[in-house]
């Protein structure tokens, strides 16, 4: 149940134009998108890339030896264009996006790359800041479709996750609002830091209320886990102070009463398997006051989701 998100390499990075060619600027910039091993070329920028390797630059900034070492870097990161282009907004390309170092066709190659990335999620840019000088729209049909999200050096690992993911839950609000089989299906993707049962979403039919009701509150309440629980349990050891702190974030939520805590048998149904570790996830955040549950435990920086259920025994 899960979406992988594609990380597009931008044609910034890899293709200089004819004067950027000859600065140590470019390269080093090379070299150093070259430890990144997520990103992925498109096809158009794969073309420029092979086109470059018939003619290597001539350049005291970089031997040619050199050059082909950081090239090797890059060739088997190629994908096959999808059978279902993506939506692409044109005005990100035409108005928004200019080329810095890289070559004047950069704009049109990272068009053409993003379109063969097909999908109809997020799609994760490795770009600059440097390259998107204008203000371009932030919403419009094509993008609420096929949002794209960037990714930049100054961002680290953490930021980028949270980028991508708070661009997952934008994206299934937006387009599936009265879905909860939609929240089911992206999960990992809007919630990255959660380790999911593999059967937390079994009993999900079981929430009473209908699903435009039930949709929105379980991104919120999944997001506030995501986002805060870790850093809530590490700094706070107080049961009410942990209600407080989560509450505040939007997921209110308790741990089991003392009468179902007394029940063996009851606390059971907590118990959750994740590989050999068993987990007891006795929390739960309310969907609703008396109904409606996201059973999770809180263990070693790490949450862990038991079930998404109506009510368990009690």
């Amino acid at each position: 149940m899960t979406q992988e998100t594609l990380q597009l390499i931008d044609p910034e990075y890899l293709l200089p134009s004819t004067t950027s060619a000859l600065l140590p600027d470019f390269w080093a910039r090379m070299i150093d998108q070259a430890s990144d091993r997520v990103s992925r070329i498109g096809p158009a920028t794969l073309e420029g890339l092979l086109k470059l390797m018939e003619m290597p630059p001539s350049s005291r900034a970089l031997a040619e030896s050199d050059f082909w070492k950081i090239v090797q870097h890059f060739m088997s990161r190629g994908f096959a264009p999808s059978a279902s282009p993506r939506t692409v907004c044109p005005t990100h390309f035409a108005t928004a996006y200019s080329p810095v170092l890289g070559a004047p066709e950069n704009a049109d190659r990272l068009r053409e790359d993003t379109q063969a990335a097909g999908g109809h999620g997020p799609l994760a840019l490795s770009t600059i800041d440097e390259a998107w000088p204008s203000s371009a729209p932030t919403t419009c049909p094509a993008c609420d479709r096929a949002p794209v999200v960037r990714v930049t050096p100054a961002m680290d690992e953490q930021s980028r996750e949270s980028s991508i993911a708070e661009a997952w839950r934008t994206f299934v609000a937006e387009m599936h609002p009265s879905s909860v089989s939609a929240v089911a299906l992206y999960a990992a993707e809007m919630f990255p830091r959660l380790s999911f049962h593999p059967d937390a979403w079994s009993r999900v039919g079981s929430l009473q209320g209908d699903d435009a009701e039930n949709a929105p509150k379980l991104i919120r309440h999944l997001s506030a886990l995501n986002d805060r629980a870790a850093a809530v349990w590490a700094s706070e050891t107080d049961t009410v102070r942990r209600q407080g702190a989560m509450g505040s974030a939007g997921a209110p939520c308790s741990p089991e009463s003392s009468n179902t805590r007394g029940s063996a048998k009851k606390m059971q149904h907590r118990d959750f398997a994740f590989g050999a570790k068993k987990v007891r996830c006795e929390w739960h955040t309310k969907l609703r006051p008396n109904v409606n549950r996201i059973h999770f435990a809180v263990e070693n920086q790490k949450v862990f989701i038991g079930t998404v259920v109506d009510h368990l025994p009690v």
